[in-house]
C-alpha cells in the first residue's frame, strides 16, 4: 500500500492504465488518500509521484486490502465469516461501507467482505459525524495518530 497526499480524483486519474492492478484502498481527507494493489503497479506510482515531488509513501503491509486482490478470498472469507450473528447495537455506526448511519444489525459476512474489499471511505464518514455535530473522535486503528491529522485537515477544508 502507498499513503499520498493528493486529492482522490486526481489519484484515480494518475490510476489509468494500473485497472486491476491498483486501486483507491482509502480516502482519508480531501489530501489524503491510501492506494492498494500489486507490488509492480505500486512502485510505478510511487517512483512518478517521487519524482513528481509528490510525498507518497510505502505503508508497510503484506496484503492489497481494498483492492481486486481480496476477491481471491471471496468464497473463503465469506465461509470464515458466515458464523457471525450481527446484532443491533446501542451506539450507532458511521459507515465507511455504506455511507449511512447503521445499528450494527447488518454487519453479516458479506458486509465485512465489502468492508476489506472496497474502498474505505473515512473522509466522507467523518464529514457527516461533522455535520451531524460531533466534534470529537476515537479512532481504533494499528495508526490512530494519523486520524488526528485527518481530523484537523477536515475541519480546515
Amino acid at each position: 500500500m502507498v499513503s499520498v497526499p493528493l486529492p482522490v480524483e486526481r489519484v484515480r486519474e494518475e490510476l489509468a492504465g494500473h485497472e486491476g492492478r491498483v486501486s483507491v484502498a482509502a480516502v482519508n481527507g480531501p489530501a489524503s488518500v491510501v492506494v492498494s494493489g500489486d507490488v509492480a503497479g505500486l512502485d510505478e506510482l510511487l517512483a512518478r509521484w517521487t519524482e513528481t515531488g509528490v510525498r507518497a509513501r510505502r505503508i508497510a503491509v503484506d496484503y492489497a486490502s481494498h483492492s481486486a486482490h481480496v476477491e481471491e478470498l471471496r468464497e473463503e472469507l465469506l465461509d470464515v465469516l458466515a458464523p457471525i450473528e450481527p446484532q443491533a447495537g446501542r451506539i450507532p455506526v458511521y459507515s465507511t461501507v455504506t455511507g449511512r448511519v447503521e445499528d450494527g444489525s447488518g454487519f453479516d459476512a458479506a458486509y465485512w467482505f465489502t468492508n476489506l474489499r472496497q474502498t474505505v471511505e473515512f473522509e466522507a464518514a467523518t464529514r457527516e459525524l461533522l455535520a451531524d455535530g460531533y466534534g470529537v473522535f476515537v479512532e481504533s486503528s494499528p495508526h490512530p495518530v494519523v486520524s488526528l491529522g485527518v481530523q484537523e485537515t477536515i475541519e480546515d477544508s
